[in-house]
């Protein structure tokens, strides 16, 4: 079957990872796909793209993606289309995960929703609505039927994260990338009161093995002629053991790629060897997820670490000579505008690179 796949206009630029892994997923099942992306290569373009795409290309399924800062932009590209095209549509990504069935009672634009991780589903999806078989047996779906609304069964996480294709781009119109995004690992155990993934991990932490996501970046190297990746994780360092053998392995292959990390170094999970080897294989840059350096607000958000395991972690990775970027919180429980300016001055004196 064919299917587009839409990445919609969000808040920021930025290559949809998710969609990347849907694709490659798509494919190895027999099924072609191509994405529409209103994000980036089409960012201002007129709605009349998303019709003229699917008069063009003519699939059997339409996806978007979901995540909720984005989720107004595909719920009108949804609407959209509606009006010219009476195919099925469905939504994933994370605001799908969290609303479910809400998302099909307040937009008729949707007929399905994706619950969970889509690589399993989705194709599934496309291979029961080609074949005309039965809805219901599609784990991790959501869907209108005569009026109403069936949630099936929800969809286990995938277990073995190796097993899965290596994100596929090229139906983006990628040929050449300078920056790639990296997901070494999925999930978090942590309760930050702030954050999302241990509730759509179920606070499960899974992790590719490091031999495995060294074979991604050469062939990202290879396919896209990267020049610098950057990890996405939720919580990269949370077995150390692992972190280093996987800077060891890139050291060992020098493949020349300079790095860096949005997302996921957990400061308790970081000591000097650590720096140390991240420096060694490319790291330039982390960013420290701080929420606040004014203790009773700190403590308030249950992050699983110290203040001192903060300091500790800039301290050692700024020896490592790795930049820093600190990101705080407004408006926390207690927070308050002297709590924010004295949080800014801790944040001046710790000598952090950058603020976000």
């Amino acid at each position: 079957m064919r299917v587009l796949l839409i990445d919609p206009k969000a808040a920021e630029r930025g290559y949809n990872l998710g969609l990347a892994y849907l694709c490659s997923s798509l494919e190895a099942q027999g099924h072609e796909v191509k994405v529409l992306d209103l994000n980036n290569r089409f960012r201002g373009a007129p709605p009349s793209i998303v019709a003229k795409t699917v008069e063009r290309y003519a699939p059997g399924l339409v996806g978007l993606s979901g995540v909720s800062w984005a989720f107004k932009s595909a719920a009108s590209v949804a609407a959209y289309l509606r009006a010219t095209w009476q195919g099925p549509i469905v939504l994933g990504g994370i605001h799908a995960s969290l609303v479910k069935e809400g998302i099909l009672r307040g937009h008729r634009a949707f007929d399905m929703v994706i619950v969970g991780e889509g690589e399993a589903t989705l194709p599934l999806l496309a291979s029961t609505l080609e074949d005309g078989g039965d809805l219901h047996r599609v784990q991790g779906l959501v869907f209108r039927e005569n009026g109403e609304i069936v949630q099936n069964a929800p969809r286990p996480a995938i277990a073995n994260l190796d097993a899965l294709p290596f994100p596929d781009f090229r139906p983006f119109g990628i040929s050449r990338m300078y920056s790639y995004p990296l997901l070494t690992s999925r999930g978090c155990p942590y309760t930050c009161i702030f954050c999302l993934s241990p509730v759509l991990s179920e606070r499960k932490w899974r992790a590719r093995s490091p031999e495995n996501v060294i074979e991604e970046l050469e062939h990202a190297k290879q396919t896209y002629r990267i020049k610098a990746f950057n990890v996405r994780d939720d919580n990269l360092t949370l077995r150390m053991d692992r972190a280093k053998r996987f800077c060891e392995l890139l050291a060992a292959k020098d493949l020349g790629l300079a790095w860096s990390c949005n997302n996921g170094i957990f400061a308790r999970w970081v000591d000097e060897e650590l720096a140390r080897k991240m420096r060694t294989a490319g790291c330039v840059e982390v960013s420290l997820g701080i929420e606040s350096l004014v203790p009773e607000i700190f403590d308030r958000v249950r992050k699983g670490e110290h203040l001192k395991d903060i300091t500790n972690a800039v301290r050692v990775l700024k020896g490592a000579g790795i930049r820093i970027r600190g990101f705080f919180i407004l408006g926390l429980p207690g927070d308050s505008y002297e709590n924010a300016m004295l949080s800014y001055r801790l944040g001046r004196e710790l000598g952090l690179d950058d603020y976000g």
